[in-house]
């Protein structure tokens, strides 16, 4: 089956060009137009998706609109090898005129395949100035671009914009949920102690030999110190109220980001 052409138009239509320094986020932008008289429903894949974050993703494209999609590389290496196989291809497809966008993401999932368009890009990165090599286009990976896989970046697969203040505070949870976890650990220790030196101390009672008092046996002192036992309590208790917070704030956390 003939493939059908791609209906909208890309700027820029065959690469994405990025600019160093590559120790901090770039961001790269490509146009989507759409010329038709009918809506366009797309969606944006690559074959990087930890590497990149895009926003938005996918859409839907009414007759003769356009959007403007952010490629926003993460920091990374830039002598590494891999960048030549950083590909992006924006996939299409006619929508109803009374589509809905609640429905964006089962129409992917029934399309005919004689019905979807795609368009790929290559990635060029060029080094800042006064740097001793350029970066080179994926020109030798051009001949591979039919064959190589790609996936849709999105929220879940490609890394998160750094600027996300959820990701802040994600941070936050985790690392109280750490602090929490390790006080836990020092009190179970504690409190493991604090049973061994009474049982210690149990047993030195329970082996001491009977006084004698003029040749006569008295039988052991009747004062003597007993263990501790509310110290072993304490601990068991603080570990309980740490167990309620744990509980409290890793349900709080799922809440929120499941």
């Amino acid at each position: 089956m003939e493939k059908k052409t791609q209906v909208l138009d890309l700027d820029p239509p065959i690469e994405l060009v990025f600019k160093g320094p590559f120790t901090e986020v770039v961001t790269s932008y490509l146009r989507l137009t759409n010329p038709s008289n009918n809506p366009v429903v797309f969606k944006v894949k690559t074959t990087a998706p930890k590497q990149y974050c895009v926003r938005p993703n996918s859409g839907i494209l009414q007759p003769h609109e356009t959007s403007s999609i952010s490629v926003m590389l993460q920091p990374f290496d830039a002598s590494s090898t891999d960048r030549s196989k950083h590909k992006f291809m924006v996939q299409t497809m006619y929508a109803a005129p009374d589509f809905q966008t609640e429905h964006l993401d089962n129409i992917w999932k029934t399309a005919n395949k004689g019905q979807l368009m795609d368009s790929k890009l290559r990635c060029t990165f060029i080094e800042e100035e006064g740097s001793d090599s350029a970066a080179k286009p994926n020109t030798e990976e051009a001949a591979e671009d039919n064959e190589t896989p790609v996936t849709t970046v999105t929220a879940s697969e490609g890394e998160k914009d750094p600027l996300d203040s959820s990701d802040k505070e994600k941070a936050q949870y985790e690392s109280t949920l750490r602090v929490l976890q390790d006080k836990v650990n020092k009190l179970t220790s504690e409190n493991d102690q604090l049973k061994n030196e009474g049982n210690k101390l149990r047993q030195r009672i329970a082996t001491t030999p009977p006084t004698t008092s003029g040749g006569k046996v008295t039988g052991r002192p009747t004062h003597t110190t007993t263990p501790p036992h509310s110290s072993d309590s304490s601990p068991l208790n603080m570990i309980a109220i740490v167990l309620i917070l744990l509980a409290l704030l890793f349900g709080y956390f799922v809440g929120r980001w499941m």
